[in-house]
């Protein structure tokens, strides 16, 4: 009997196409389907010379599972080199991949942006109190220091993947109260503020860009939020 008819072959064909099926569980279809058949076509070929030497179907089997034993390590250096250049990645977790990258960008952008607002407008708060234009300094002055410090924190944890989640999480806070202050404090210590703090309708403004800015950082921070997965044992 052929020894691709066999038992052992066949049992032992079972193990190895499952465990491809397993460490390629999360590729993309088509990567997954072309390394299946590279090594189902593998397999064949093996068996068709173990019948062409008269080998046993015993030893053909145990000589198929010692291969896939002494291969693991490359297949999973083979998973791990196509989920790291992204070429195995099924469509949906790459636009995932872009959006994260995005969400990133912008979180980074905005968090730099509060920081340095938050700290210019300390600087004109000491400036104008230390040159008499203003007497004392604006209510929120503390304030301002304080989320200008939670930017800054935010700054540097949104760098961090493993941080980012907590990074938004600041960030939302310094969004939620910071732009407002900041309006506040330089009507009070610049003449150039005080101009545009007269605008019409400019609280309504900053309170609609305030809650945007907020909702974004909280949704970021959920996004980023860390959740434990579990994977089935292959065998």
């Amino acid at each position: 009997m052929s020894a691709t008819r066999s038992a052992p072959y066949r049992y032992a064909a079972r193990r190895v196409l499952r465990w491809i099926d397993w460490y390629t569980r999360d590729l993309d279809a088509a990567v997954a389907a072309s390394r299946r058949d590279e090594i189902a076509s593998d397999l064949y070929e093996h068996a068709i010379d173990a019948d062409r030497s008269s080998s046993t179907s015993f030893g053909l089997a145990a000589t198929i599972l010692l291969r896939l034993a002494l291969g693991a390590p490359a297949d999973l250096s083979w998973r791990r080199e196509r989920l790291r250049s992204g070429e195995g990645l099924p469509l949906s977790t790459i636009r995932l991949r872009s959006t994260s990258v995005a969400m990133t960008f912008m979180a980074i952008v905005l968090a730099g942006l509060l920081a340095l607002s938050g700290g210019f407008t300390s600087l004109k708060t000491f400036v104008a109190v230390a040159t008499g234009f203003a007497a004392v300094a604006p209510a929120g002055s503390v304030w301002i220091v304080a989320l200008t410090g939670v930017s800054i924190a935010a700054f540097v944890l949104l760098w961090r993947e493993h941080g980012r989640w907590l990074g938004a999480a600041f960030l939302a806070v310094a969004a939620a109260f910071l732009p407002s202050l900041l309006v506040a404090a330089l009507w009070s210590v610049s003449a150039t503020g005080n101009v545009l703090a007269n605008t019409p309708g400019l609280a309504g403004y900053v309170f609609i860009l305030s809650t945007g800015l907020t909702c974004f950082a909280i949704g970021a921070a959920i996004w980023w939020f860390p959740s434990q997965t579990s994977e089935r044992s292959p065998v």
